[in-house]
């Protein structure tokens, strides 16, 4: 079990993890997650297993920038202004899917989180698979001494951020319906924005 504090992690460290098609335990700006290359076959089923998730349940996707979105998802102009306005940012986005990924389906959960790492992603340029770092049905961790011990032992790499920023999971919204499917973590200043998708 290899472990580095976050402010040491450079993109040609995290390069040779998702070379070798391997998986991570890292901190996002709402929870813990583990990834991967969500463009790697080999390293999603990975994630799945590392994590004991149904195949039939979708990851969410990690973009490393909003131009990267574009090539994910297909999206309109009002739901492309909503997004830019709201990402980097405590968010997931449903949208319809432009890229094959694996085990997803024809929707897409795509998100791109605030803080260092996703600085680290984005000079990789990578897509990365994320799930939340415990195992299916128990409560996700806040704070990197709260992820799992099993889980960090069967993945590649732990990074070690400490508490996360918002210490909740994301608020999930599908573009398509325009609605708020779970309320998690958000910004005040974006709470007028949000109120449109309240039904």
């Amino acid at each position: 079990m290899k472990i580095i504090k976050l402010e040491n992690l450079t993109s040609i460290q995290l390069g040779k993890i998702t070379d070798a098609h391997g998986t991570i335990v890292y901190p996002a700006d709402t929870i813990y997650g583990i990834g991967c290359n969500a463009l790697d076959n080999e390293a999603v089923k990975k994630v799945y297993e590392v994590k004991g998730r149904n195949y039939s349940k979708q990851c969410s996707v990690s973009c490393p920038s909003l131009d990267a979105i574009d090539s994910l998802v297909i999206l309109d102009e009002r739901a492309k202004e909503i997004v830019s306005r709201l990402l980097p940012g405590p968010y997931t986005f449903v949208a319809k899917a432009r890229k094959i990924i694996p085990f997803q389906k024809d929707t897409i959960a795509f998100r791109i989180p605030e803080g260092r790492f996703t600085e680290v992603v984005s000079e990789l340029g990578a897509y990365f698979i994320t799930t939340s770092a415990n195992l299916s049905g128990q409560l996700p961790a806040v704070n990197f001494k709260e992820v799992n011990m099993g889980i960090m032992q069967k993945v590649d790499l732990c990074v070690d951020g400490g508490a996360c920023k918002y210490a909740a999971p994301s608020t999930v919204i599908d573009l398509d319906k325009m609605c708020v499917l779970r309320k998690g973590a958000s910004k005040p200043e974006h709470e007028e924005i949000l109120k449109k998708f309240e039904r």
